[in-house]
């Protein structure tokens, strides 16, 4: 079995400043790969086909920032098992389908793309395209052979305040992976309450939620100016203006009360399991029609669970009542209830 990287580094640097609602918000756009040539990834020598560059061919990408954002553009044959590998993350690559009456897929799909976010900065990086053992399980090695052509690897970077020294969201990526799990996931919960993150409440560094902290710094750049991020205590308190200033009572996303809020009740039910499938099945609706994560399970004093739409002041609750009900979103004998007659923890 011929196993060898090949190692090719580009030459060519091309930097595109792209502006993103204010000069002090900047993204770079960097090719730091391409080539039109065609590559032959995988472990068996076929004819008419270039010479194999191994089980995975490598291309060097040179030093890379966390945060930084990783762009695959390129033109697949055949490619049925394949994934690509930046920093130990490892990403699938979606296989071609083979044309009816063909069992592989053996000719020049259409261009793709794929992205991934570097996890950890390094003067030296490598993105790896590889080819996965299509016997995994049977004793034996095969990996599938592929061919990859018209090649560009574009590096998106975050050049605000570049000065040699961290990003702010970069700053703000560190702080937020050494929080603790529930912490992480409160800084998730305010920038929902905000309207800027739809993602899941998982506590994780994730493409929405660096999207949902750009979007946040882009706003406070153009409205407050710079921003002090020297300590923990700034980034909680960055997260607190935000949520503060973005929070609108009516919007259906608070998840604690406010002293007046009122819950959109859509149904109730003993069971704990039914509740959350129903709750699921509104979820789906109200996201359909344009209200994301309004929907949840509350605890109600009188020992039931109830499926809220949504957590609002009064009159808001009895307008979002009639609109959901309307659309046929929520049971036409919904209601609004007062946010004392739920457990709302400590």
């Amino acid at each position: 079995m011929f196993q060898m990287y090949l190692k090719i580094t580009l030459l060519l640097s091309i930097i595109v400043p792209t502006i993103v609602g204010n000069p002090r918000m900047a993204l770079s756009q960097e090719i730091i790969f391409q080539t039109f040539g065609q590559i032959h990834v995988g472990d068996e020598n076929i004819r008419g086909w270039p010479i194999i560059s191994g089980r995975c061919f490598e291309i060097s990408l040179g030093a890379i920032n966390k945060g930084d954002q990783i762009e695959l553009n390129y033109q697949p044959y055949g490619l049925e098992n394949a994934f690509i590998r930046l920093g130990g993350a490892e990403l699938r690559l979606t296989p071609q389908t083979p044309s009816p009456g063909q069992k592989r897929p053996n000719y020049w799909g259409g261009g793709a793309s794929v992205s991934v976010i570097s996890n950890k900065s390094t003067p030296n990086g490598d993105l790896e395209i590889c080819s996965e053992n299509v016997k995994i399980g049977s004793g034996q090695i095969d990996y599938d052979d592929f061919m990859v052509s018209n090649i560009t690897v574009y590096k998106y970077a975050d050049i605000s305040n570049n000065s040699g020294n961290l990003t702010d969201i970069q700053k703000i990526q560190n702080y937020f992976e050494e929080a603790l799990g529930v912490d992480a996931e409160s800084v998730q919960l305010s920038l929902l309450e905000a309207g800027l993150y739809l993602g899941e409440i998982d506590g994780v560094w994730s493409k929405p939620t660096r999207q949902a902290f750009v979007n946040a710094l882009d706003w406070h750049y153009s409205r407050a100016g710079s921003v002090d991020l020297s300590t923990e205590r700034d980034f909680y308190d960055l997260v607190e203006f935000i949520r503060n200033s973005f929070f609108d009572e009516d919007s259906g996303l608070a998840r604690w009360p406010t002293g007046s809020s009122f819950v959109l009740s859509a149904m109730a039910h003993r069971d704990f399991n039914i509740a959350l499938n129903n709750m699921k099945i509104i979820d789906q609706k109200l996201a359909n029609y344009g209200y994301p994560k309004r929907a949840r399970v509350v605890s109600a004093k009188n020992g039931w669970f109830v499926v809220a739409a949504g957590m609002y002041t009064n009159s808001g609750c009895e307008q979002k009542s009639i609109i959901f009900k309307r659309a046929a979103l929520i049971p036409g004998d919904s209601y609004c209830a007062p946010e004392n007659k739920f457990w709302w923890g400590d």
